[in-house]
């Protein structure tokens, strides 16, 4: 295997054969493949949580101003 690395031609060739394996990576359109899609769940849901909102802050030294209710 040290033989192997140390000759150029190998080297250049191994290199050559991750640079393409990262250029398919990087241009496959950010859509990820059958399988990735399946580990991840892409459940289309979505939830919306209201509650009142608290705002705590020193009331002698400031104002606040345009803070949502919930």
């Amino acid at each position: 295997m040290d033989k192997l690395l140390k000759n150029n031609w190998v080297v250049k060739i191994l290199s050559f054969i991750i640079a393409l394996m990262l250029y398919a990576m990087v241009s496959a359109n950010g859509q990820p493949s059958s399988g990735a899609s399946d580990l991840l769940g892409n459940d289309e849901q979505q939830t919306t949580i209201t509650e009142n909102l608290q705002i705590k802050y020193n009331q002698d030294d400031y104002v606040v101003t345009g803070a949502p209710q919930s």
